[in-house]
């Protein structure tokens, strides 16, 4: 099993970055939802095409789960993620 951790800033509501799994790069957009205190996070492949969108971001859930798309699981590992403490008290961690 390979894992990878997926570097996040912290202090932001909104940020996208690019991350590469399974030899494909993919983008990532995550938005603040102040309302319901969570990041809905949406990921887009190299063309621009959606793969999901504005799935919560919760510890130990699979953001990729029933998309069958055969590149393992991505998930928050760690405490709940705030804007204070992204990237601080937890990691993305993609698992293949």
């Amino acid at each position: 099993m390979t894992t990878k951790t997926l570097s996040m800033p912290s202090g932001l509501a909104y940020f996208t970055f690019q991350a590469s799994l399974s030899n494909t790069t993919y983008l990532f957009s995550f938005n603040w939802l102040t309302r319901f205190s969570y990041y809905a996070v949406s990921m887009y492949d190299g063309t621009g095409t959606a793969v999901f969108q504005g799935r919560g971001l919760h510890p130990n859930m699979d953001l990729l789960d029933g998309l069958q798309l055969g590149i393992g699981k991505l998930y928050l590992d760690g405490t709940q993620a705030t804007v204070a403490n992204l990237g601080v008290d937890n990691t993305l961690t993609w698992e293949y």
